[in-house]
This record gives structure tokens, sequence and C-alpha cells, in this order.
């Protein structure tokens, strides 16, 4: 594990993305999320005999549970990515309120 991977945990973690039940909330995957799942399933199976064996489409499945951390990952992204654009999340909007108000006061 490097800086870079603490950092962006610790980003995801603070904007709320990792504590997410994803499932039970309804929140749809990631786009990125669905096209990655997609490829590692095609690649272990065709490619390393089904090693892991992603299961997808139930709570509880390990494919799954994979993409609900890709999502974090990858709306993480969006918000960093978005930090400064006029159309960044209402997440991304609502940490750096956070963080102006915190080095302001």
């Amino acid at each position: 594990m490097n800086d870079q991977s603490r950092s962006d945990f610790a980003l995801a973690d603070e904007l709320g993305l990792t504590k997410k039940n994803r499932w039970e909330e309804g929140i749809e995957h990631h786009p990125m999320s669905i096209r990655l799942m997609g490829f590692l399933e095609l690649h272990d199976l065709n490619d390393y005999g089904d090693y892991f064996g992603w299961n997808v489409g139930g709570d509880g499945d390990n494919g799954e549970a994979l993409m609900y951390q890709m999502d974090a990952f990858f709306e993480m992204l969006d918000a960093r990515a978005a930090g400064s654009s006029a159309d960044a999340s209402p997440v991304i909007l609502k940490h750096l309120l956070k963080k102006i108000k915190r080095d302001t006061c």
C-alpha cells in the first residue's frame, strides 16, 4: 500500500463514500465499476481459470462487494476532479464547505 492509496481512502472516507449501505439504499453502481467488473469477470474466466469465481447480482456476492468498493473509489475520483468545476457533486460541495468553515474559524 502506498501514500496515494492512503490519501485516496482518507478522502473517500471523509466524503462518506466508504460507509454507505449501497445495497439497502438502492444506490446504482458507478458506470466504471460496471465496466471494470465485466472486464475482470471475463479476464478471470478466460485467462485465470475462474480463480476468483466472480459473482455479481446479489448482496453478498464477492463481485458485488468488490463493485461497492470500486464505486467508492470512482466516486472519490469524480469528486476530486469536480472539486473546482461548476458541476461538482453535492458530496464534494458539502466537503468543500466543511473545509472552508474549518479553515476560516
